[in-house]
């Protein structure tokens, strides 16, 4: 590892990705200095000066007469510094080893066992997908009026005892489900649904008072509406894009800029936003991680992939104790798909000697309703499991 010291770089800029292209244009000046340079990554600390050129006054409407406007701020922004980490490696996720290689003998048997005999597959999701929690109780009060243009048609509504409570204001609904695994204490993730138009600030304060720094989508590009595609006075649950194309842009409470994007490959993008308090100039980084290809109808397409972005996920950030926020359209079927994969395989590498994906299914559902909706997806859980823990038996060996 070389530690290299170099001097400030002024009017740096950096960098985005150009779809039409495929690669990088610039954007949003800032001051630079190289604090790390390693063969695999570098790490840059960055000055971004008071420039209100590149924030986006968007001067929407309020959502209701009982709410102050959402998406615009006269406060003025001062110049802040963040440390941006850049990993030089394009190449594809490495595969975790770490596993017991008889357990994993064991789970891939299983796994393979099941993928094959199609009426045992299919029997055992009709199990499943009958499965309703005794336990759980739907938040009604997410059904009034006065939430509708915080859900979506075909999103279930959380249940009362894991939904996620904003903090701030004078209602504590959003759309959001706290997920835990063996530690009640500790939340795993969030599973939601993708922001409407009027939710967006509801989405950035929960990722503040949650602490949460790390977001996957799961939604491709041509499935998230620009703001400015949507009427802001119709009731309108479309998926909308929740940041901003470059430089910054107000979300209620929260001005958002977009320090960088990252191409990885045709798969994903990695994104680094800024997020500032405008009520207490706090900032805080999160990386949201887009997975622009998942299509619901040819699941098994998506396997590789998708495991590549699982990896580069926790390769990343795995550890924290924050909970990861996993969000779809309905946030359950694409979230619920995810968040199964990574439950499973986070506890195969633990050496968990048995690993049920029915039962942990179940778990789910337990914390949110209609976790994976159909049998599509329930097996692309099942067939990528057993590729991974095939990867890994084959570098363990």
């Amino acid at each position: 590892m070389r530690l290299n010291e170099s001097p400030e770089i002024h009017n740096s800029e950096l960098i985005k990705y150009d779809e039409s292209r495929s690669r990088q244009v610039s954007f949003l000046p800032v001051e630079s200095k190289l604090l790390l340079s390693t063969d695999t990554m570098h790490v840059v600390r960055r000055k971004i000066p008071d420039n209100r050129s590149n924030i986006h006054d968007l001067s929407q409407a309020p959502i209701d007469e009982d709410s102050s406007e959402p998406y615009q701020s006269n406060e003025k922004d001062a110049s802040y510094s963040y440390t941006d980490v850049f990993m030089l490696n394009n190449s594809t996720e490495p595969v975790h080893c770490s596993i017991d290689v008889p357990t994993g003998h064991l789970i891939l048997s299983y796994m393979e066992k099941h993928l094959r005999d199609r009426s045992r597959l299919e029997a055992d999701w009709n199990a499943v997908d009958k499965y309703v929690s005794d336990d759980s109780v739907v938040y009604e009060e997410g059904r009034s009026p006065k939430n509708q243009s915080k859900n979506r048609e075909n999103a279930p509504i959380p249940y009362e005892q894991s939904r996620v409570k904003l903090r701030s204001g004078d209602n504590d609904y959003i759309n959001a489900s706290l997920l835990y695994d063996n530690n009640p204490r500790n939340p795993v993730y969030i599973a939601t649904i993708t922001p409407t138009i009027k939710s967006i600030p509801d989405f950035w304060l929960m990722i503040w008072e949650q602490g949460c720094v790390v977001i996957v989508c799961l939604e491709r590009t041509d499935e998230l509406k620009r703001m400015d595609e949507i009427d802001q006075f119709e009731l309108n649950d479309e998926s909308v894009k929740y940041w901003p194309n470059e430089g910054s842009q107000v979300y209620g409470s929260f001005e958002v800029h977009l320090v960088s994007e990252h191409s990885w490959n045709a798969h994903y993008i990695v994104r680094s936003l800024y997020l500032k308090s405008i009520i207490t100039n706090e900032t805080r980084t999160v990386t949201q991680f887009h997975y622009l290809t998942w299509k619901d109808e040819n699941l098994k397409e998506n396997s590789k992939p998708m495991l590549e972005f699982r990896r580069k996920v926790n390769r990343s950030f795995r550890g924290l104790m924050s909970p990861i926020v996993v969000h779809c359209s309905d946030g359950c079927g694409r979230t619920g798909a995810y968040i199964l994969l990574d439950l499973a395989l986070n506890r195969i590498t633990k050496s968990i000697k048995e690993i049920d994906i029915a039962a942990s299914l179940e778990h789910l559902r337990d914390q949110r309703p209609n976790m994976i909706k159909t049998l599509e997806q329930y097996e692309f859980v099942l067939s990528s499991t057993a590729e991974e823990v095939d990867a890994m038996l084959q570098t363990s060996s």
